[in-house]
């Protein structure tokens, strides 16, 4: 038991503010960014400025020394890759069932990571909380890890088949966009949920403390 370990967690509303901003980032945006600039300069314009939207975050954090989190750097290199083929083929319906294949392809990383030891989730959650070495190490948090990377690879599935269930309904660029806002944000929303409330249980069963802010006391790591 490892009572003298704790996990410090910013402000709850520190960390939502980054998680919000990192989803606004690497999601929210560009889809506004791109069905703004659809409507008024076409397919190559709109694609053009959403993917410099996405390079421009990067770029920002480069120039003032922040780390870049995980999250953006996959949803540049979707971004990247749906432009170059939309460019190419001139096919909006090419451009957005390519950030879907990309989701798949996620949940694949999300699922063959956990078996090779190294669950994506541990980068993700360290980009928004950095944890020692004897957190990451202990054997109940790598387990953590590893049963939470195949849970988000299957919930990564899931929001994958959803939204080529509404790119096939035959819906308007608008009420796609939109409604694949909603669904995202809501099945996401929901794993984060879950998968603090298995961290709980975790940290109960380890013996690592977990302490919310500067001023936060102590919340008890046994059961």
């Amino acid at each position: 038991m490892n009572h003298g370990e704790t996990i410090e967690l910013p402000p709850v509303r520190q960390l939502a503010l980054r998680v919000g901003r990192t989803v606004l980032e690497s999601t929210i945006i560009p889809l506004g960014i791109f069905y703004g600039c659809m409507a008024a300069m076409g397919l190559v314009g709109a694609v053009m400025i959403a993917l410099a939207w996405t390079y421009i975050g990067i770029g920002r954090r480069l120039v003032k020394r922040q780390p870049i989190p995980g999250m953006l750097l996959i949803g540049a290199l979707l971004m990247t890759a749906r432009t170059v083929i939309a460019l190419m083929t001139g096919s909006l319906f090419l451009y957005f069932l390519q950030p879907t294949l990309g989701t798949f392809m996620v949940a694949g990383l999300f699922l063959i990571s956990a078996p090779l030891g190294k669950p994506l989730t541990q980068k993700v959650a360290t980009d928004f909380c950095p944890l020692s070495d004897g957190i990451i190490k202990h054997p109940g948090i790598a387990r953590f890890f590893g049963r939470i990377s195949l849970m988000w690879g299957l919930v990564y599935s899931v929001n994958g088949a959803a939204t080529l269930w509404l790119l096939f309904d035959g819906h308007s660029v608008g009420v796609f966009l939109l409604m694949k806002a909603i669904v995202s944000a809501t099945v996401t929303w929901c794993t984060v949920g879950a998968s603090y409330y298995f961290l709980r249980r975790t940290l109960r069963s380890t013996g690592i403390g977990l302490r919310w802010g500067r001023h936060s006391s102590m919340e008890p790591a046994t059961a």
